[in-house]
C-alpha cells in the first residue's frame, strides 16, 4: 500500500515525514516520528504514557509469513526492557519477543502489513 492511499485510509498523520534507509538490497522509508531498537521493534508514542510497539520491516522479512505466535503475559501483567514476552515464527525464522520498554502489556493486535503490526 503507498503512502497516499494510506493517507486516504487515515492511517497515516497527513504531516508525516520519513528517513530513508538503504541497506545492500533491502530499501525502506522509516516514519520519523517512531523510535526505533537496534532489534527491529519501532515504537510509536501514543501519549497519556502509551506506546504502540511493533515489528520493522526488515524484521518481517527476516522472519517470512507468520506462521504462528504467542504471548507469555496476560493482558495487564508488568513487563521490563530485554524480558521475554512472547515468541513469533515464521517460514524462514523463529524468535522471541522481547520488550522494548517497561510497563504494563495491554494486550497484542496483529495485522498483514509490517507497518501495522503491533504488540
Amino acid at each position: 500500500m503507498s503512502t497516499p492511499e494510506k493517507l486516504r485510509q487515515g492511517n497515516l498523520p497527513a504531516t508525516e515525514s520519513f528517513t530513508r534507509y538503504k541497506r545492500a538490497r533491502f530499501s525502506t522509508q522509516l516514519p520519523d516520528h517512531y523510535l526505533y531498537t537496534p532489534a527491529h521493534y519501532w515504537l510509536q508514542d501514543l501519549g497519556e504514557k502509551r506506546w504502540r510497539v511493533g515489528m520493522t520491516k526488515f524484521a518481517v522479512r527476516m522472519l517470512g509469513e507468520l506462521v504462528e505466535h504467542d504471548f507469555e503475559l496476560l493482558a495487564g501483567q508488568a513487563m521490563a526492557v530485554g524480558n521475554i514476552i512472547g515468541w513469533i515464527e515464521g517460514f524462514k525464522a523463529t524468535s522471541d519477543i522481547y520488550a522494548s520498554c517497561s510497563g504494563t502489556f495491554s494486550g497484542a493486535m496483529n495485522n498483514s502489513q509490517p507497518a501495522s503490526a503491533w504488540i
